[in-house]
C-alpha cells in the first residue's frame, strides 16, 4: 500500500508527517495509513486470503559513488590511434579552447604512454574527434556535427570548458574528470559503432551473455505502434542490435513483435485508458531482460515509502510530554515488584 505525493498545485502541498505530538501523527499521511490498515485488519480480516500489509522496500545507501573506469587505464583504448580537435574558425574562444587542450594533451605522459597522436584543425576527421562548439541557446543554426561510422564526434562546449580558454594548465591533463569524461563517451560511442565492448571486463561480459534486452519506445497511438530493439552480448567481447517497429494490432510472429505483444498483455494491458496515458504507461517501461523463456520488466514508478509507522506510533506514546499519570498507581505497581522480589522498602511512605 503506497501512497503517490499529488501535483505541483499549493492544495496538494500536504506535509508527510509530524511527529511533534500524537494528534499530528494520527492526522499525518502515516498516520491514516497506519489506522486504515489497522481497520482492514480488524474488519475485513475474513475477506483477505492473505493479512493486508505495507509493503517492504529494502533500504538504499544513496551516499556511494558509482564505480568508474580507473583513470590511468582509461586512454589505452585509444593506443596508436589519432585524436582530432576541431573548432569553428569563426568562433574565437573556441579556437582558444581547442588550440591550448591539443597543446596540453600532446605533453601529457599518459597520451604519450599510449602513442595517441594528436591534431588540431577546422573540420572532422575520419577516427575519433573531439569538436568544440559555443552552445547558442535560441539560435536556429546547429553547430553540432554529427558522428558517423567513419567519424566518431564528442562535443565540448566553451561555456562548460571556458577555464582552459584562459590558459588553465595542468601536470597531466589526462588526470582533470572533465576530460577523463570526454573520453570515456569517445571510448563508448567507438564501440557502438564497432558493436565491440572494449572496456567491459571478462565476469561481466560472462554474466551478461547469459541475457538479452530490450527497449520499447512509443511511437503513435492509432494504430498503436512501438519500437522496439533487442541487444545482445557475446562472450567474444561482440554484441548485436535489432529493430522494428511494431504494429499492435498486426498478428506478426516476428521475434520483436512476439516480444512486445507479451509486454503489452502482461505488463501494460488493462482497461481502455487515453492516448495520453497509454503513451505514459509505455514510457514506464525502462528496459525487459529475458533469459530463455523468462521475461522480466523493469519499470519506473512513482512511489512514495512510509517509514515504520508502528515504531513510530509507540515510540510517541512512550515520550509523549504531556501524558499523564496516577501517583498512587505508580506506588501500587512499585509495591507488586517489591513483593514479586523480595526487596524490603525503607522508604515506604
Amino acid at each position: 500500500m503506497l501512497y503517490k505525493k499529488g501535483s505541483g498545485s499549493k492544495n496538494n502541498n500536504v506535509d508527510f508527517m509530524s511527529i511533534t505530538e500524537l494528534r499530528k501523527f494520527r492526522e499525518s499521511k502515516v498516520g491514516i495509513s497506519r489506522d486504515l490498515l489497522n481497520s482492514l485488519r480488524t474488519n475485513m480480516k475474513k475477506y483477505f486470503e492473505k493479512v493486508p500489509e505495507f509493503k517492504v522496500f529494502p533500504l538504499e545507501d544513496y551516499t556511494g559513488k558509482m564505480k568508474t573506469l580507473d583513470d590511468r587505464f582509461l586512454w589505452k583504448y585509444m593506443a596508436k590511434q589519432q585524436l582530432n580537435i576541431f573548432y569553428d574558425n569563426n568562433v574565437e574562444r573556441a579556437r582558444n579552447i581547442a588550440t591550448n587542450l591539443a597543446r596540453q594533451l600532446k605533453a601529457s605522459p599518459t597520451i604519450q604512454a599510449n602513442q595517441i597522436q594528436i591534431k588540431l584543425s577546422d573540420h572532422a576527421c575520419p577516427g575519433l574527434n573531439i569538436q568544440i562548439i559555443q552552445d547558442d541557446y535560441g539560435s536556429e543554426e546547429d553547430a553540432y556535427e554529427i558522428s558517423g561510422e567513419e567519424k566518431i564526434i564528442q562535443h565540448i562546449t566553451v561555456q562548460k570548458f571556458h577555464q582552459f580558454e584562459d590558459g588553465h594548465e595542468l601536470s597531466d591533463i589526462t588526470m582533470d574528470s572533465k576530460i577523463n569524461k570526454v573520453a570515456q563517451e569517445l571510448v563508448i560511442k567507438q564501440d557502438l559503432v564497432s558493436q565491440t565492448l572494449t572496456p567491459v571486463t571478462g565476469d561481466l561480459l560472462d554474466t551478461t551473455a547469459k541475457y538479452e534486452f530490450y527497449n520499447f519506445r512509443y511511437i503513435k497511438e492509432k494504430p498503436l505502434t512501438i519500437q522496439v530493439a533487442k541487444i545482445s552480448f557475446q562472450t567474444d567481447r561482440k554484441f548485436s542490435i535489432k529493430s522494428e517497429q511494431v504494429v499492435l494490432e498486426n498478428e506478426s510472429q516476428s521475434e520483436l513483435s512476439v516480444i512486445c505483444h507479451r509486454v503489452y498483455h502482461y505488463v501494460l494491458n488493462g482497461p481502455k485508458r487515453s492516448a495520453a496515458n497509454k503513451e505514459y504507461r509505455w514510457k514506464t517501461v525502462a528496459g525487459v531482460i529475458s533469459s530463455g523463456e523468462g521475461l522480466v520488466a523493469i519499470q519506473n514508478v512513482e512511489r512514495q515509502t512510509l517509514p515504520d509507522s508502528e515504531w513510530l506510533f509507540d515510540q510517541l506514546v512512550t515520550d509523549n510530554p504531556e501524558k499523564q499519570f496516577d501517583v498512587r498507581e505508580l506506588g501500587r505497581v512499585l509495591k507488586q515488584l517489591q513483593c514479586k522480589h523480595g526487596v524490603e522498602d525503607e522508604y515506604s511512605e
